[in-house]
């Protein structure tokens, strides 16, 4: 959940618009806001709560005006003061005390990862490539949907050249040392374009994710086969869909989701390796055509993972059904999870467990 250029990005925010990440559920309320100074420097302001209260107010250009700076302490007196981060020129950071998981809170959703046994720390891209900040800090790495730099030259392009040529060293030694990452959507995309899913030494690119066959941005719930998940096996490669159902009801929101590959050694290294974790399908789990594969993805493909099964890339939002809740039928459902929870439980305890 690293942010880009544009800083806790909800989508294609147009100046002075207001963008909330609500999580009621987990207790979450993100406000972001971008205005610009006098200087006309772009800034971005926010304020969030999260259980114990922090706030947050970032920027991206030379400094704050005073005005927005006196908001930020404003603010932090309201919760507390002491969870308070300000980032100046650089980016910015949330932190709310101690943590393990590294990555842009608003974009959790409903996933609280106080309810899983961890603390998210918003972390943005440029702290870690000037290493104010380094990964070996953490255990779990998760890059969340949004349209990092506005998904400029195509989804998610940018933010992977950032990853594969400023920070590739990190990632590499994070990934080797057995440590958990995540890309949900807009980070699917970018963990692909950046050579680390499928995954190669190299980092060469060998699959994509691009437009939609029928040419429009997807927003709906769809069915997910789990592959290698059943009785007698509840232990697939990946550890993030450890004992989860067959099985699985998540939405998606994207408009380029057609997973591709290179070539067709790309896709027999994938099923060969079984690699291929998420696959869309009917109600009863079995492989169909539009809408149930809502993109033309080939193999029906939503979610892979590399060779060691720690690196997971998935197009649907588990943190969208993090929830019972959040489930659009759920009236009714007397269970608190959906169907997203198991995701991040199995990650965290991975985690603890691996440390």
């Amino acid at each position: 959940m690293v942010g880009g250029a544009d800083l806790l990005h909800a989508g294609k925010v147009h100046h002075g618009e207001l963008v909330g990440g609500a999580a009621h559920a987990a207790g979450l309320h993100v406000v972001i806001e971008r205005f610009r100074n006098a200087g006309d420097e772009e800034l971005v302001g926010g304020t969030a709560g999260f259980g114990a209260h922090f706030s947050l107010l970032p920027s991206r250009g030379a400094g704050v005006a005073g005005k927005e700076a006196d908001l930020g302490r404003a603010v932090a007196h309201q919760a507390g003061g002491d969870h308070l981060v300000t980032a100046f020129a650089d980016g910015a950071v949330a932190r709310l005390h101690l943590n393990r998981i590294v990555g842009r809170v608003d974009s959790l959703g409903g996933a609280g990862p106080e309810q899983v046994g961890a603390v998210a720390e918003l972390v943005h891209i440029n702290r870690f490539i000037a290493r104010v900040k380094v990964l070996d800090e953490y255990q779990i790495l998760v890059l969340p949907g949004g349209f990092s730099y506005g998904d400029d030259i195509s989804a998610g392009k940018v933010l992977a050249n950032e990853l594969k040529y400023k920070l590739a060293g990190q990632i590499k030694k994070f990934i080797h040392d057995g440590k958990l990452v995540l890309g949900i959507c807009n980070g699917f995309q970018i963990l692909v374009k950046a050579g680390l899913l499928p995954g190669n030494e190299a980092l060469e690119q060998e699959a994509s994710l691009i437009i939609n066959d029928c040419g429009q941005f997807r927003d709906k719930w769809v069915h997910l086969k789990i592959q290698g998940i059943s009785q007698a096996k509840p232990q697939g490669k990946c550890v993030w869909t450890k004992d989860m159902p067959s099985v699985i009801y998540l939405p998606i929101a994207h408009g380029e989701g057609k997973f591709v590959v290179a070539d067709d050694g790309v896709l027999k290294r994938l099923k060969k390796n079984g690699q291929i974790v998420f696959q869309y399908a009917d109600p009863r789990g079995v492989l169909a055509g539009f809408p149930y594969n809502p993109n033309g993805s080939l193999e029906n493909i939503a979610g892979i993972c590399d060779e060691t099964g720690h690196v997971l890339g998935v197009m649907p939002h588990p943190e969208r059904h993090f929830k019972a809740i959040q489930h659009p039928q759920h009236k009714g459902c007397d269970c608190e999870f959906g169907d997203g929870y198991a995701i991040f439980k199995n990650a965290v305890e991975y985690a603890q467990k691996h440390s």
